[in-house]
């Protein structure tokens, strides 16, 4: 039986830490950051230069 670890950041002792969790838990975290990831690429793919909309070409 493997074990459902994910790592998550502890804002206390400002470290990550692993925690055992539920399959549904970490399936459903993993998603979540699937899904941030994707957002991230797209925003970042698409994303205008503030210098482009100022009119500088450096």
């Amino acid at each position: 039986m493997s074990k459902n670890i994910v790592s998550v950041y502890d804002t206390i002792t400002k470290r990550y830490v692993e925690i055992e969790v539920s399959e549904k838990i970490r399936t459903s975290y993993n998603r979540t950051q699937w899904n941030i990831d994707d957002n991230d690429k797209s925003f970042y793919k698409h994303e205008i230069q503030f210098s482009a909309l100022k009119g500088n070409i450096n």
